[in-house]
């Protein structure tokens, strides 16, 4: 593994390449895209394990930290989606180039896999995504990083003044995160169903659980044109909060496997 920094001063990001097993080099980029506030940190040992496996079998491997997020450069409130999606189509690139690739897979979780979508309907360059739960509805996704951030209070005992704020707040802080004013207004816009361009040409919707409902969006993106394929794999979501401490620092090793042989199977 390699690590560096790339990008434009002030705005440098902080990367993670994975080089392909040469004896297996399959000419494809894979670009992780993590997901955002706590659970970058939560998922952050499946993605190296992912990583890893995916190097093994051939494929170069991106890892990256967000504007103001992680070792990258910016503060947490310099953080937005519009920034973030920009960041991506710029790891792209990156990765392109400085491997010479000639196919790109975007693999995102939970807010990665809405970036993924975000910065794949820009281009017209990108073969394969795999989408680990997405986010569809931003609205939805407050209340639940709210709600989530309420029971970690309880949990912890918290004094109430600061378990969280009311659904009218328009600055929070979740989870330890500081959601600022024009990132909720962002995620207060965001609807998937507005996608008016197919994001590529295959697609894998990998659930954890049936709790949230994505058939809408799935029946959208077959509209659009895209090969859409489902798998449902009963693993814990590692990304939670709340009463769901036993999870962190999980590596769900058969989620892992299925996605790995997906992608194995879309460039054999």
């Amino acid at each position: 593994m390699e690590t560096f920094y790339f990008g434009e001063p002030p705005k440098l990001l902080f990367g993670a390449y994975h080089p392909a097993q040469e004896f297996k080099d399959r000419n494809v980029g894979v670009i992780l895209c993590y997901p955002i506030i706590s659970e970058y940190l939560r998922v952050h040992r499946a993605f190296v394990r992912l990583a890893t496996q995916l190097a093994a079998e051939g494929f170069h491997v991106l890892r990256f930290d967000y504007f103001g997020c992680g070792d990258s450069y910016g503060d947490d409130d310099d953080g937005n989606l519009q920034e973030w999606t920009e960041n991506l189509l710029t790891a792209i690139d990156e990765l392109k180039n400085g491997c010479d690739v000639s196919h790109i897979c975007l693999i995102g979780l939970r807010m990665g896999a809405t970036l993924a979508l975000l910065a794949a309907e820009k281009r017209n360059d990108i073969d394969t995504m795999v989408l680990w739960e997405p986010i569809v509805d931003g609205e939805e996704y407050v209340r639940e990083v709210k709600r989530l951030h309420l029971e970690s209070a309880v949990i912890e005992g918290l004094p109430k003044a600061v378990k969280g704020q009311s659904d009218t707040s328009r600055h929070l802080e979740i989870l330890g995160f500081r959601i600022t004013d024009i990132l909720l207004d962002e995620l207060m816009k965001l609807d998937l169903l507005s996608m008016k361009k197919s994001p590529a040409k295959r697609v894998l919707n990998f659930e954890n659980s049936d709790d949230y409902d994505r058939r809408d969006f799935m029946s959208h993106l077959k509209h659009l044109g895209t090969d859409v394929e489902e798998a449902n794999i009963s693993c814990p979501s590692i990304w939670l909060e709340g009463d769901n401490e036993s999870y962190a620092g999980l590596v769900p090793v058969n989620a892992l496997d299925h996605i790995v042989t997906w992608v194995k199977e879309s460039y054999s």
